[in-house]
């Protein structure tokens, strides 16, 4: 009880119940604006409630709801990692504090993916970040840390955006030789990474990690509040950059 009670009084789930009210007062009076204000009421009930927000989700993860079994796939085949941001400028690698949570989740399936795969391919990391230590950097440190030797890791620490892991990673897949290779990412963002690594014309085996879409209890499905609002946030980002790599052939 005190959960729901909980969620009824968060500041979103306020918002949306005072920009209800005035709608319900601007339809009584018959102010001409209330259409309007309605039509906006149930867009933010969408992106803002659990079943909303878990909905634009799953549009995005339902092919990468679990890893894929990849024909042709082996253990010489090399692990592409893709940053997922960071917090700040970080002075140094060590300051993996600095890494935001998908940056670490996907670092850690890598690592899993790699011991998986006999600890025998090299892993590619790919992200840049503004200011001090790169996000690939950062994430080396934490693979070295868990076992992974040096030799088997390759940085790309350039890149600030989808689009640019790809084309950035691509000269470095072929220095390597590599004919196919993993990639791991959110489920989230894994439309558009493959949208964007297509362009390279190898064969890619998607590594999906940190599933969003799930159905939460019956009792807060339909109450806005803060969490499904950033998953929302964080879909819509995601549609509007596949749309946008759709029409502009992967982000080139």
């Amino acid at each position: 009880m005190m959960h729901y009670l909980k969620l009824l009084l968060e500041p979103v789930a306020l918002l949306f119940f005072l920009w209800a009210w005035v709608t319900w007062r601007l339809w009584v009076r018959r102010h001409r604006p209330w259409k309007l204000s309605l039509a906006g009421v149930l867009a933010f009930w969408l992106v803002a409630s659990p079943i909303g927000a878990n909905a634009l989700a799953w549009l995005l993860e339902r092919n990468y709801r679990e890893a894929l079994v990849c024909e042709g796939f082996s253990a010489n085949d090399p692990v592409v990692v893709l940053g997922g941001g960071k917090k700040g400028s970080s002075s140094s690698p060590e300051q993996v504090s600095a890494l935001m949570e998908a940056s670490l989740v996907r670092t850690f399936a890598a690592y899993e993916l790699w011991q998986q795969l006999d600890q025998a391919p090299v892993i590619l990391v790919s992200g840049g970040g503004a200011g001090g230590v790169s996000e690939a950097l950062l994430m080396a440190h934490v693979l070295t840390q868990s076992g992974v030797p040096a030799e088997k890791l390759v940085l790309e620490q350039s890149s600030r955006s989808t689009s640019e892991n790809a084309a950035l990673s691509a000269p470095v897949l072929e220095q390597l030789g590599a004919e196919r290779f993993y990639l791991v990412t959110s489920a989230l963002h894994m439309p558009r990474a493959r949208l964007a690594f297509d362009t390279i014309g190898l064969p890619v085996c998607p590594w999906p990690v940190d599933q969003q879409a799930f159905m939460p209890d019956a009792g807060g499905l339909w109450l806005p509040s803060l969490r499904p609002l950033q998953k929302s946030t964080a879909a819509l980002h995601e549609i509007k950059g596949l749309l946008w790599y759709s029409l502009s052939g992967g982000g080139q």
